[in-house]
């Protein structure tokens, strides 16, 4: 019996080398046939590559930006080690090659995948693929640093505007102007003023400008950002006071008319007060809809002569301005 156990023991050592050689052609077992044989006990050979008995799956909110990750598959194997690499409409996305991934603006509009490879202690590998998602939109992107406005802001001059920071990679930018309403309250779009640059004009005199600048990078909800406001310098204005009648009796009311002009070709409105000399005589209030002039009556005045002039307070759009003195003569 010692030569024959001595013959077998060769054999099974025989057999063992040339397997780990890769010499040894070994018929492929049937479908039914365990994955894994033991030639040596204790030490598994494996023929067959690994097979998932459950295929990943994608978790996490499947929306660009966010960060969605792989579950781990069960193997038909003991001891495999599981890779994973993720997929765009079944093209490999460079880099994407662990369990989690950050959806970018390239995965909007496409089906993602990920593939699970699963290293046993056999030659081949398995493979296992997850079902598909498909991206959301991401949220709207915002800036880090807002525009900034930058040149003069005199009428007919230029103002230009940075588009602020937005991180990588950089989006798409449009452009809209707005100034501030004469009431004060909110803004109003400057039509046709859709570029980095704008020339303020007459209608923004003492007005507040800003540019709004807005970004779209593909795959995410469109961000805005607001300028710096800057503020038009007011327009030049002129009040002239005329008397209808230059001598009146003391029982009379003089008539005087007051004329508003503006350096812009706009229409001053607001309150002018006559004086004679440092006494106030009346105040009024010009509106809009007396397009800069208006004929009134000013209190009857003592016997004398009265040095009368017309003080503009300004507007929104209007700086102040002061008449030339008119002498108004009243008589018993």
């Amino acid at each position: 019996m010692g030569p024959l156990i001595s013959t077998r023991l060769v054999r099974s050592a025989l057999v063992v080398g040339a397997l780990s050689a890769g010499l040894l052609v070994v018929p492929a077992p049937q479908a039914s046939a365990a994955p894994c044989i033991e030639i040596i006990p204790g030490v598994p050979l494996c023929l067959l590559p690994p097979a998932a008995t459950t295929a990943p799956t994608i978790t996490g909110t499947p929306k660009v930006g966010l960060e969605v990750s792989a579950t781990v598959p069960q193997w038909d194997q003991p001891g495999v080690t599981t890779s994973y690499q993720w997929l765009r409409d079944g093209e490999t996305i460079p880099g994407a090659n662990t369990q989690t991934y950050e959806l970018t603006g390239d995965d909007f509009d496409t089906m993602v995948t990920v593939r699970a490879t699963g290293q046993g202690q056999g030659p081949l590998p398995g493979t296992a693929e997850s079902a598909a998602v498909e991206p959301a939109k991401g949220d709207a992107i915002t800036a880090t640093q807002r525009p900034v406005l930058s040149g003069s802001p005199a009428i007919g001059g230029t103002l230009t505007t940075t588009d602020g920071e937005w991180g990588e990679p950089d989006p798409a930018f449009t452009y809209q102007w707005f100034r501030s309403r004469f009431s004060g309250n909110g803004a109003e779009k400057i039509e046709g003023a859709t570029q980095n640059t704008y020339s303020p004009v007459a209608g923004d005199s003492g007005r507040a400008i800003v540019a709004v600048v807005t970004a779209d990078r593909v795959g995410y909800e469109k961000g805005a950002a607001v300028s710096n406001p800057v503020r038009v310098p007011k327009a030049d204005s002129t009040v002239a006071l005329r008397l209808v009648r230059t001598t009146v009796k003391r029982t009379q009311a003089p008539s005087v008319t007051v004329t508003l002009a503006s350096s812009v070709g706009l229409v001053p409105r607001g309150v002018v007060t006559i004086f004679d000399g440092t006494r106030r005589v009346r105040s009024f209030t010009l509106a809009q809809s007396a397009n800069g002039t208006a004929t009134f009556q000013i209190s009857r005045q003592t016997v004398g002569r009265h040095r009368l002039t017309a003080r503009y307070v300004g507007d929104t759009a209007h700086r102040t301005s002061t008449s030339a003195v008119r002498v108004l003569t009243v008589t018993r």
